[in-house]
């Protein structure tokens, strides 16, 4: 497939889950979760308030945040070798300030998923890996 194509195909892609989130709370949530996982910040918070309250676990709360800061850290390691630039395009919303111009690997979805797994695991639910496709 040429470049041309895969771009136009990844850019209908975007705009595909665009609309399917049209709404102003989707919007609303969008934004919010982005600034959760803007340089895991909302993660790394997370993991420290559970060492602060689980002090039966607080090594494990503590190796968790370790996982999930060191997922960001591999992914702006990779970020910067690939050097993939975020795809533009007028049909593309952008809602918000991106710190940089490269897009592959997410730091969000790298952060996000290390903190659904070790996190999950330190609450005995299931519920926090639903945020790894949502993010």
């Amino acid at each position: 497939m040429s470049p041309a194509r895969l771009k136009e195909r990844e850019v209908l892609a975007l705009v595909t889950a665009q609309s399917l989130s049209a709404s102003p709370g989707s919007r609303q949530g969008a934004v919010l979760l982005s600034h959760i996982g803007e340089h895991a910040l909302g993660w790394t918070v997370l993991g420290l308030l559970g060492a602060a309250l689980d002090r039966e676990q607080r090594h494990l709360w503590f190796r968790a945040t370790a996982t999930v800061v060191g997922a960001h850290a591999v992914s702006i390691v990779v970020k910067r070798v690939v050097r993939r630039h975020r795809p533009s395009d007028p049909r593309i919303q952008v809602l918000v300030a991106t710190p940089g111009h490269w897009s592959f690997p997410s730091s969000h979805a790298a952060s996000t998923t290390a903190a659904a797994v070790a996190y999950s695991r330190l609450l005995r639910r299931r519920w926090p890996l639903f945020s790894i496709p949502v993010m």
